[in-house]
């Protein structure tokens, strides 16, 4: 099982043997915001490798499970999309950020801190996901219009967190 802690963060692979685990995951692939922007989450959220920057995994924060984060390296890149549990989605931290803004900006701190190879992490957020939107740009990451893909979909590359 992969795992690794951020300062306020833990993200840990699915354990099928896992009451809450498995509540968690039922919980959000019946969310209709998940399906209609991350389609296939349910084909993901089970992958396991020991290879932290081709994984899946759940976030937790305290007891409880606040979302999910999928990263995958395409060369010197990572690329992810993550979600956040519907019951808390727009609860703010100390620092007030939402948990999806934490969740990205913790996260992209530790690739870009244990992986030096890596030089930009890249998000896939619809257009229409404004909530989305907003935790990325709070969370440091920056539009780069070069990188349209299609009518639906902008990649959020981050060389320099702020």
């Amino acid at each position: 099982m992969s795992s690794f802690e951020t300062a306020s963060l833990q993200f840990f692979s699915y354990d099928f043997t896992s009451p809450s685990h498995h509540a968690f995951v039922k919980e959000l692939i019946s969310d209709p915001n998940v399906d209609k922007y991350l389609k296939n989450v349910e084909g993901f959220i089970y992958r396991d490798t020991e290879i932290p920057l081709n994984n899946a995994f759940l976030v937790g924060k305290g007891d409880n499970i606040v979302g999910y984060i999928n990263l995958y390296e395409e060369l010197n890149t990572v690329a992810m999309d993550y979600a956040v549990r519907p019951s808390f989605r727009g609860i703010r931290n100390n620092s007030n950020e939402t948990i999806g803004c934490e969740i990205l900006r913790e996260t992209s701190e530790f690739i870009l801190d244990n992986y030096e190879f890596i030089r930009f992490i890249r998000l896939y957020i619809a257009k229409s996901n404004i909530r989305s939107i907003k935790a990325a740009t709070r969370a440091g990451f920056v539009l780069n219009d070069s990188f349209f893909e299609g009518d639906e979909y902008i990649k959020y590359p981050n060389a320099t967190l702020k």
